[in-house]
């Protein structure tokens, strides 16, 4: 048995973006919630939610292909999905596993059971059973924006205070699949 695992990342605006510590940081959760030594997570899907536009970007671990470890690649596609967007596309597939959703409202779009993570929340590992029970988990994660959210998640610790989103996806990948291989002997 596999734990899917949906990552939540609300992020300002793509359009907005330019070169600049924001844009290097989608690569870096691209990498995060994707790549292990050997291959890619097929258990993940990384949704980026673009505030501004509207628009979530769902990266989707079964369907993904053809995207590499290193930047440069990763920004390549993160190009593919500005250029969607100045084109006015709102939907679609601007690359191989990799869909653009538009939303009205953000309540709309985002999972009705999720963990919002916080530095002030229950850490992690004193969620192992009730996680362990599950066939998903969502996480939603707010990268540089204070933007209230329309109700209330349980929060969730997924990572020390002052941690970076990428890095508390990655260690939440570590957990969760340290608790798989204890429990169903799966080798990750």
């Amino acid at each position: 048995m596999l734990l899917r695992r949906n990552y939540y990342v609300i992020l300002p605006g793509l359009i907005s973006l330019q070169r600049s510590e924001d844009e290097i940081k989608i690569p870096s959760l691209i990498t995060a919630s994707f790549f292990l030594s050997h291959d890619i997570r097929r258990d993940v899907n990384l949704y980026l939610v673009f505030a501004s536009e509207k628009i979530a970007v769902k990266f989707t671990g079964e369907k993904i292909g053809h995207i590499h470890v290193d930047e440069r690649s990763l920004l390549g596609v993160l190009k593919k999905i500005r250029k969607s967007l100045m084109q006015g596309k709102k939907a679609g597939s601007p690359h191989s596993g990799i869909t653009l959703q538009k939303y009205d409202k953000i309540g709309s779009f985002l999972p009705s059971k999720a963990y919002l993570d916080s530095d002030y929340g229950t850490p992690i590992e004193a969620l192992k059973k009730q996680i362990l029970t599950q066939r998903e988990i969502s996480i939603i994660f707010r990268e540089n924006i204070d933007l209230k959210l329309p109700r209330s998640f349980p929060r969730i610790k997924t990572a020390s205070k002052g941690k970076r989103t990428s890095a508390k996806i990655a260690i939440t990948n570590i957990v969760i699949d340290r608790w798989l291989e204890r429990k169903i002997g799966i080798i990750t």
